[in-house]
């Protein structure tokens, strides 16, 4: 029966937060290369996030520019495709968020990254991991000062505090390569004035290629900047803009393509292991009538019903995964007059219920917790977030179960990581608990489960 106690090891959602998980999207002090030597960025007067200042602000660049790159032709642009985005659906997982210093997110089928602090960088990740790559997007300038003094471009190997390799271009024409770490920001090759680049507000076809210590920047299918370096072998992918003055700056990114360098095999990860609109009653879910409650298929969804309080009620699918990455549409149909309940998604279940458990509640909170021997163990515990649509609603979840790190993305952002080795394989569930006497039932739809 999959109805489990409390024991003492639940209790209502607190009212206050305990902790507040930093955002992946956050402000970097970056330079920029046509500033006048006297005129350098200004500095931001607050971080943008209270948790990690901004990095520290570069030298103007030097009057003369580097000497031009010395291979004559770019590099091939990849054969394997390891990911793409038209963000069309804006539930596709990138970040999504405003922030002190601008904003990221979906609109219109293309996603923008808005900077509005001068010399804040403001970028938006993937939630991806690659090493070696070939990175395609068309960048399109939207929102500028009149002199165009801003910089935007893509980031490879991109780490959760935001080090990795920028590429980057600006609406007045220049291009360069940094990289950042540790706080501090080095021009692999400094901001260089280039004709092919489109000023103003126009669309520019931007390729970063990292491979292995190789980077190079191609803009509009011509070959402007490489570099070696050795810093970073692996990372996220990112999208980022500053502005340099004090009108912001907003560019659209569109039709993005990673690919894996040609004449390498694609990276492992990103297969399809199993999906289920739930059209189909027959497709190996768990289904029964409990004393606590019920799950089964209804109408194209699956349901999960909880009535006793304080018990947990969780269907599986009867399979078996080590590594996962669990995406589905949850809405809360059925609830509590103040939504005291939680519900989501569970991975590496054990047959007695064992596993662990990613959640968010009807009133806007989430959290993570481990599930072994009756004891529910938090690794995250209940936070509120406004990214949670609260009340009878939908809210898209992704749960990450990848070796020992544990994430709970909802609606496009990251809400909590975790660390954790206690188990290593399982199923996958489904679940819903209530707090109060009235019952939960949630109708889950559109799953599927990739490999990380």
């Amino acid at each position: 029966m999959n109805a489990r106690g409390a024991k003492g090891v639940w209790w209502v959602i607190p009212l206050v937060m305990l902790f507040t998980l930093s955002c992946s999207v956050c402000g970097v002090n970056l330079p920029f290369g046509n500033v006048e030597p006297t005129w350098p960025a200004p500095q931001p007067t607050t971080p943008p996030l209270p948790t990690q200042p901004p990095l520290p602000t570069q030298p103007p660049p030097p009057t003369q520019p580097p000497p031009s790159p010395t291979r004559p032709s770019p590099p091939p642009g990849g054969e394997g495709i390891l990911f793409q985005d038209d963000f069309e659906d804006p539930n596709s997982g990138w970040d999504v968020g405003d922030y002190e210093g601008g904003g990221v997110g979906y609109r219109d089928g293309y996603y923008y990254v808005l900077a509005t602090k001068p010399g804040l960088t403001i970028w938006g990740a993937a939630f991806q991991s690659f090493t070696d790559v070939v990175i395609d997007v068309e960048a399109t300038q939207a929102v500028a000062p009149p002199n165009n003094n801003n910089d935007y471009g893509v980031v490879c190997r991109l780490q959760p505090d935001g080090n990795g390799y920028y590429f980057v271009i600006s609406g007045d024409g220049y291009y360069a390569i940094y990289r950042a770490v540790e706080g501090e920001f080095e021009a692999l090759v400094d901001f260089t004035p280039s004709d092919v680049i489109r000023q103003g507000n126009a669309t520019n076809h931007i390729r970063a290629v990292c491979e292995g210590t190789h980077l190079a920047l191609i803009v509009n299918g011509e070959l402007l900047a490489e570099a070696e370096d050795a810093t970073f072998s692996e990372g996220d992918i990112g999208l980022t803009a500053t502005t340099y003055e004090d009108e912001p700056t907003e560019v659209h990114f569109d039709n993005l393509v990673v690919r894996a360098p040609r004449g390498r095999p694609p990276q492992p990860g990103g297969g399809v292991l199993l999906q289920d609109d739930f059209s189909d009653p027959n497709s190996g879910w768990e289904v029964g009538e409990y004393d606590d409650g019920r799950v089964g298929y209804g109408d194209g969804y699956y349901y999960v019903v909880a009535t006793n309080e304080d018990y947990l009620m969780w269907g599986v699918a009867y399979q078996n995964f080590t590594d996962v990455v669990i995406e589905v549409d949850a809405t809360q149909v059925t609830a509590p007059a103040n939504n005291n309940n939680s519900y989501g998604v569970m991975c590496r279940v054990q047959s007695n219920g064992d596993g662990y458990l990613l959640r968010i509640s009807g009133d806007g909170y989430y959290a993570i917790h481990r599930v072994q021997n009756d004891e529910f163990t938090p690794l995250v515990d209940w936070t509120m977030s406004d990214v949670i649509q609260q009340g009878n609603a939908t809210n898209h979840i992704r749960a990450v179960c990848d070796g020992t790190r544990l994430a709970l993305i909802v609606n496009g952002k990251l809400l909590a990581e975790a660390e954790d080795a206690t188990f290593a394989e399982g199923d996958i569930g489904l679940a819903a608990t209530t707090y109060e006497s009235e019952p939960t039932e949630v109708h889950f739809d559109n799953l599927v489960v990739t490999a990380p």
